[in-house]
């Protein structure tokens, strides 16, 4: 069985202050909603940016694909649901994470 995985949720964001004690349970919220994903495929892995708005609006791109139609089309078709679906605001700023969505080996 495939497992989920979701790794190197990498902030990358410039007006969040490193020091702030929300960080933590926001990222761990939208990691949270991310791995609701189940990969297809194993050994697969898309890099891609995730956008939320200061409004909550939930965007993405993918800044590289994986080998596997398949698991890109999967994906996709996950993230465009998430697009209608408010995320949590995180100080009325727009923030931008950049992430790996993998497949593992059964």
């Amino acid at each position: 069985m495939i497992k989920k995985i979701l790794v190197s949720f990498l902030m990358l964001f410039s007006l969040i202050s490193a020091n702030d004690d929300f960080i933590d349970s926001y990222y761990s919220s939208i990691a949270e909603r991310l791995s609701e994903w189940t990969p297809v495929g194993e050994n697969e892995k898309a890099t891609l940016n995730i956008f939320i708005d200061e409004n909550g609006a939930f965007d993405y791109e993918f800044i590289k694909k994986a080998n596997s139609e398949e698991f890109n089309n999967s994906l996709k078709n996950f993230l465009e649901k998430q697009k209608k679906i408010k995320y949590p605001v995180y100080k009325n700023k727009k923030i931008k994470i950049n992430t790996d969505f993998k497949s593992e080996k059964k």
